[in-house]
């Protein structure tokens, strides 16, 4: 990488970093891309050059988070890996890379929430999108050959995410948020629909 694609890669991620702070604390519809370009010591001209509008911003921050459930993620061999063994080793990394992720990056986690429903007022599906880990040929192999036990998994992950978001939007408002109060209730949770899930999933039958 030269120089100048170097220099422009910072760039780049300051600006994610800036906007996903300041989308979070403000709202993404509450945030202007001077404001974003003024805390990044960019001129408005260079933060136009890479983003033309606040809404091709907030789309490439989200694609640029989700690239931790893309092809290189727990997420995928959480739902390619059908065997025991390997579903509660996944699971386990799985729970911690959250734990993790409030501990350290909570607006990561509560960005995917926020954008999500800032595209739902537009009427708007972001899983549509090419880049989304929902488009790879190893989720769509993954959807049609697990049937139900897929359904299970999917949905277990997305209601874990989606509460630890909601604890996570909660606990950001407060003056000095307590991480881990999130991590503990997101827990307790994770315990509970685990169980509930692999009490049902097939392969887990079959060794009963």
């Amino acid at each position: 990488m030269g120089l100048r694609e170097k220099k422009e890669t910072q760039t780049r991620e300051k600006i994610f970093s800036i906007a996903q702070r300041m989308f979070c604390e403000k709202s993404i519809e509450g945030t202007k891309l001077k404001d974003i370009a003024e805390e990044a010591v960019v001129s408005e001209r260079t933060l136009y050059r890479y983003f033309p509008t606040k809404e091709v911003l907030a789309m490439e921050l989200y694609l640029a988070n989700l690239k931790i459930l893309n092809d290189n993620s727990i997420f995928k061999e959480l739902v390619t890996s059908r065997d025991n063994t390997s579903f509660r080793l996944n699971m386990k990394i799985f729970k911690q890379e959250i734990i993790d992720g409030v501990r350290n990056i909570p607006e990561r986690l509560l960005y995917d929430l926020l954008y999500n429903v800032f595209v739902a007022h537009r009427h708007e599906d972001p899983s549509q999108n090419k880049n989304h880990f929902m488009q790879r040929d190893w989720y769509k192999e993954a959807s049609e050959s697990w049937g139900e036990d897929g359904v299970l998994i999917f949905e277990a992950v997305s209601m874990l995410l989606g509460y630890t978001q909601r604890l996570i939007m909660l606990e950001y408002q407060k003056p000095v948020p307590d991480w881990d109060i999130v991590i503990h209730r997101f827990k307790t949770v994770f315990e509970c629909l685990v169980k509930g899930v692999t009490e049902k999933m097939s392969f887990y039958k079959e060794e009963e």
